[in-house]
């Protein structure tokens, strides 16, 4: 019987909840939050090897079922206490199959934690980062490496391009009066949501008996088909609707008093919103690298001349400054 062994346990939860969200951009980035835990799995000189994380992120025990296509075995729920949520699994095979939106080296540093998401003003293209040695010591610079960029080649100094992102957040944040209020708000949003809980409850039982009603007709459709190619495709249909239902099956079986409390829920999110600074000023590379993605998309454009240009804020910030 497969059974939690901490902290490994809490790693892969992480690893794959964060892939799922979108916080981990791509696989690099799981890989190199897993590389932090030197006692993880099987580390080699350069940390998890790549193929490792892959099959991770696809194994669907993580989330509480097993399966052996190769035995005839399809997906059932397994005996064992899951990680992560059948819906996280699903979100995270999406993304798996997916493209990923955001730019990564395999040597992103954490010497530059903006590199790959501030991107050049004049040509829009993601900026590099090097170091250039002097007589008496080393110096960091981002640049624009694009040929043909009128800005192309030309050093702007480490210092001067995280600085002015500091600056950057700090204009974001609200003020605490106006912090509060929208804790409130939010607060209110997430209390009117739990009266709907009873009806949403109602429309998944519904959804369930019309799964269960398409995978009959699907069933005896296949049964009566001769052709390969008919077959193939019913299979196909009937494996969707089977992953449908267990999605459902498991959303009906979140009760109301099992959801997780206001508090801890968005305290992260809400201290976030109050002060997007903090989490820049974490020891983690990963985690400073959220917050470019968090607040502009992971695209910021920056002028050599004139700093950081206007860029696309996310909604809560935007409707806090209106």
């Amino acid at each position: 019987m497969l059974v939690p062994n901490e902290p490994n346990a809490s790693i892969v939860r992480e690893a794959l909840e964060g892939f799922g969200t979108g916080r981990f951009a791509s696989q690099i980035e799981a890989k190199r939050y897993l590389d932090g835990f030197p006692d993880y799995g099987i580390q080699t000189e350069h940390g998890i090897r790549i193929q490792r994380v892959r099959e991770m992120l696809e194994c669907p025990a993580y989330a509480g079922y097993v399966e052996a296509p190769g035995w005839g075995i399809g997906l059932e729920e397994g005996q064992h206490e899951a990680l992560v949520s059948f819906e996280t699994h699903q979100r995270v095979l999406e993304r798996l199959r997916g493209k990923t939106t955001a730019a990564f080296r395999k040597d992103t540093r954490e010497d530059f934690p903006l590199r790959g998401i501030v991107t050049c003003a004049c040509c829009g293209r993601a900026m590099t980062a090097a170091y250039s040695t002097g007589r008496h010591a080393r110096y960091g610079y981002y640049f624009c490496q694009t040929t043909g960029c009128e800005q192309g080649r030309k050093s702007i100094r480490k210092e001067r391009i995280e600085e002015d992102f500091e600056t950057l957040l700090n204009t974001l944040r609200p003020d605490e009066a106006l912090a509060r209020a929208f804790h409130a708000i939010v607060a209110d949003v997430w209390k009117a949501g739990h009266e709907v809980e009873a009806e949403r409850h109602k429309l998944l039982k519904t959804e369930l008996s019309q799964i269960e009603r398409k995978s009959a007709a699907l069933m005896e459709c296949l049964i009566a088909a001769e052709s390969s190619v008919l077959i193939a495709a019913y299979e196909e249909e009937v494996r969707k609707l089977q992953e449908r239902r267990i999605a459902v099956q498991e959303k009906r079986a979140i009760k109301p008093e099992r959801v997780i409390d206001f508090r801890l829920g968005y305290r992260t999110a809400l201290s976030f919103i109050a002060s997007p600074a903090k989490l820049w000023d974490s020891e983690h590379l990963a985690l400073r690298r959220t917050v470019p993605k968090l607040l502009f998309g992971g695209r910021l454009p920056y002028h050599r001349i004139e700093g950081y240009r206007t860029a696309d804020i996310a909604y809560p910030f935007k409707a806090l400054q209106a």
